[in-house]
C-alpha cells in the first residue's frame, strides 16, 4: 500500500511555481537553459530550510518569484548571467570603531 503525500496550500503553490519556471526554460536556447535551470534550483535551496510555520517570508518569495517568472517567461530575455558577489571579511576590532 503507498502512502500520499499531503501537501498544504501554500507547498502546492511553491511547487507550482518551480515547475512553471521549469517549463518556461524549456522555451530558451538550448545553450542558455543549463545555466537558468542551475540558478532557479539554486535559489529555491536557499530558501529550502525555511519553517513551514513562516508563512509570511513564505508568501513573500513566493510574490518575488512570480515577478521572476514573468522575467523568465518573456522571449526577449533568452539568457542568464549569474555573478556572485562576496563580502570582504571584516575583524572583531573594525566593528563599531
Amino acid at each position: 500500500m503507498s502512502r500520499r503525500i499531503r501537501f498544504s496550500g501554500i507547498q502546492k503553490q511553491v511547487l507550482g511555481l518551480y515547475r512553471s519556471m521549469l517549463r518556461a526554460v524549456n522555451t530558451k536556447p538550448l545553450d542558455g537553459q543549463n545555466a537558468w535551470r542551475e540558478h532557479i534550483r539554486s535559489e529555491f535551496d536557499k530558501w529550502k530550510g525555511l519553517s513551514r510555520g513562516n508563512v509570511t517570508v513564505i508568501e513573500h518569495r513566493l510574490r518575488l518569484g512570480s515577478r521572476q517568472l514573468k522575467l523568465v517567461e518573456q522571449p526577449n530575455v533568452p539568457y542568464i548571467t549569474v555573478k556572485t558577489v562576496t563580502r570582504p571579511s571584516t575583524s572583531s576590532g573594525d566593528v563599531g570603531s
